[in-house]
């Protein structure tokens, strides 16, 4: 196979998958879900507060006229950050109004869900020195099932999780500067980009400098990557003092920080975002994933990588939120890349794997139509 054949398979497949799963959304075809429609997918969480800050910029004014439908103080906005909203902005802005909003959020969401496949093979030709096969390609794409969900909706996991591995498959390159760059980025996306910065420095810390601190100190790498961590954050509060008035905004949008000592408080039934005691899923969901960090530590402990996931995986024992499936997604494929030798071509494998997308667009149908305002 050509690596352009294989290019226009991956991306090509992936594309055509999207647009099969989108076929409810558009069609009479509903299935068990005859509420369906393209409204229940562009409202579905937290879609519409993306759009409203794509229309408004936090502006109260604004936003009390134009989005008051959901019901939110313009106080809530800053929850939601802005680099997502910047290019869905951008995309109804190029398109000269032939595009709606909505449909420039779910355009959004689908171009950059297809950068993170590309961006991972990317990754893995630098650290593999090869192409994956397509089968593991599409376990990246298919997993978890929420995967499929948050990269089918308006959401800025796919665009955070491409600028995570965009400044990894940097930093793997040496390009420092480039590196820091996409981190400072993703950070203006989510907030756990916190963790990019952290690996970096834990990396030249214990990996680069043997643990000595003056030396980590005198290494240009380490100012680069403080000064980055500064200018994420400066420049997001400080992009928050320009639109609202206030540089503290984020700290003042209300119940977005989910992190609870003591330890593992999803599951305690009486944590507000949580409110369930069905949570075997999240048992295994943490079990598993502490396995495939353990599996992939003799090879890859001393990479940014491997202390990335390990602090991002460490930070979720500590979240108390019912969908910790869609808090732990940044790290998916990484443990993926760092494990890639378990998932084997063969019959056997591409039959499971079949099965596995059927019941993931069963279940990502299910979760879209139950979970819009």
């Amino acid at each position: 196979m050509t690596i352009k054949n294989y290019w226009l398979k991956i991306i090509g497949g992936i594309a055509l998958l999207k647009i099969a799963f989108l076929i409810p959304f558009f069609t009479s075809f509903k299935l068990y879900w005859p509420s369906l429609s393209f409204e229940v997918l562009w409202k579905n969480f937290d879609g519409p507060y993306f759009l409203a800050v794509a229309d408004t910029w936090y502006s109260p004014e604004r936003i009390a006229d134009l989005w008051a439908w959901l019901d939110r103080s313009a106080a809530y906005f800053p929850a939601h950050f802005p680099l997502l909203p910047f290019f869905i902005d951008l995309l109804k802005q190029l398109s000269l109004g032939l595009v709606s909003l909505p449909a420039a959020g779910i355009l959004v969401g689908f171009i950059f869900s297809l950068l993170l496949v590309w961006v991972w093979i990317r990754l893995y030709q630098a650290l593999f020195n090869r192409l994956p096969h397509p089968v593991l390609v599409l376990v990246v794409a298919l997993f978890p099932p929420r995967m499929w969900v948050v990269n089918n909706i308006i959401s800025p996991e796919a665009l955070f999780m491409s600028l995570t591995l965009l400044a990894f498959l940097f930093w793997q390159k040496q390009r420092y500067l480039l590196a820091i760059i996409h981190a400072i980025l993703a950070f203006w996306t989510k907030s756990p980009a916190f963790f990019i910065f952290a690996a970096f420095g834990l990396w030249l810390w214990i990996a680069e400098h043997k643990l000595s601190i003056i030396q980590t100190l005198k290494d240009r790498r380490s100012w680069l990557v403080i000064i980055g961590g500064l200018t994420a954050f400066v420049g997001l509060n400080w992009f928050y003092y320009l639109t609202t008035g206030d540089f503290w905004a984020y700290f003042k949008s209300g119940d977005n920080m989910h992190l609870f000592w003591p330890i593992l408080q999803v599951f305690n039934p009486n944590q507000v975002w949580v409110g369930s005691f069905w949570l075997e899923d999240i048992v295994l969901l943490l079990s598993l994933y502490t396995l495939l960090l353990l599996k992939s530590w003799q090879r890859f402990k001393q990479s940014p990588i491997w202390m990335f996931s390990a602090l991002f995986l460490f930070s979720l024992f500590f979240v108390a939120h019912r969908d910790i499936s869609r808090y732990a997604l940044p790290i998916v494929p990484f443990l993926i890349l760092m494990n890639a030798g378990m998932i084997k071509d063969g019959l056997k494998t591409r039959i499971s794997l079949v099965v596995y997308a059927i019941l993931v667009f069963f279940y990502s149908w299910s979760f879209v139509a139950g979970n819009h305002i």
